[in-house]
């Protein structure tokens, strides 16, 4: 087993339970410090060894004893395929030390685990309908009561349609078409930065970014840029892969026409590097 040290998550913000990475068969163990009762728990499998798969449990303790004690709250479905969209949960009722363990059985998977502290409205409501995970019940299940504040000063309770809470809503996709660019650059001497990628925004586009990968057989610092301006920056080390990515999540980064974005790197290592790039996203009519 591989414990990992506490994350602490204020509401709304978004923490690397397990960072995107490559990890071999194991449990890995995080205990996370929530500053609320619900997670959002976002799981990530890019890639598994054949035969190989990634399960999720999510449990926590009133003793503080892990192996002692744990009441399992709610985890993802073993995973065996590699999908560019993250599996999603939310998990509720959160009231003690809350443990996130990660089975990885069968081989090496790349995967990633991010969870987000949501509302305790948002824990209340899921609570409230689906507490069991399944088909609202509510002469079975044991949720609360659903309380609203109304504009005259008075509290309503929300109201319910065939065991559900009617819900409008407009969902806009963007359209466009994929954009895949590749660079790369070799034999860069130590203390040289140098652009692995450059893309230029064609005039009457704009430019959504999902995701900015980068690897060489150097240790390097890489940076991501757009017009000079420094977006983000990751190291890689020897004692981890010397690969990566800036994941801009589902919404990416969006860059308007003339806006010129690069990968860069920069290494310290006596010996030349090789190092290379991809970036992949959406490209729209402005």
């Amino acid at each position: 087993m591989v414990n990992f040290s506490p994350l602490q998550l204020r509401t709304a913000e978004t923490g690397k339970i397990l960072p995107l990475g490559t990890y071999e068969p194991d449990t890995y163990l995080v205990p996370i410090s929530p500053s609320g009762n619900s997670i959002l728990s976002s799981l990530l499998v890019l890639s598994l060894t054949p035969g190989a798969s990634v399960t999720v449990n999510y449990f926590q303790t009133t003793s503080a004893n892990e192996q002692e004690e744990r009441t399992v709250m709610m985890g993802h479905l073993p995973v065996t395929v590699a999908s560019l969209s993250a599996d999603q949960i939310l998990v509720t009722r959160i009231h003690n030390k809350v443990y996130a363990e990660i089975i990885v059985a069968g081989g090496p998977c790349r995967i990633g685990l991010f969870g987000t502290v949501v509302s305790s409205v948002a824990s209340d409501i899921d609570s409230a309908l689906k507490r069991d995970g399944q088909v609202a019940n509510l002469l079975v299940d044991k949720g609360i009561p659903v309380l609203g504040l109304d504009d005259d000063g008075t509290f309503k309770i929300l109201p319910f349609v065939d065991g559900r809470i009617p819900v409008e809503a407009t969902i806009v996709i963007a359209t466009g078409a994929p954009v895949s660019v590749s660079g790369a650059t070799s034999s860069v001497p130590t203390g040289l930065q140098v652009d692995v990628l450059s893309y230029l925004v064609p005039v009457g586009k704009r430019l959504t970014i999902h995701r900015l990968d980068f690897g060489g057989n150097n240790i390097a610092r890489y940076s991501a840029v757009a017009d000079a301006l420094a977006i983000d920056q990751s190291w890689t080390w020897f004692s981890g892969p010397l690969w990566g990515c800036f994941d801009f999540g589902p919404s990416g980064a969006r860059f308007a026409a003339g806006v010129t974005v690069k990968v860069q790197a920069i290494h310290s290592r006596p010996n030349p590097g090789d190092f290379s790039a991809r970036l992949s996203g959406i490209l729209e009519n402005a």
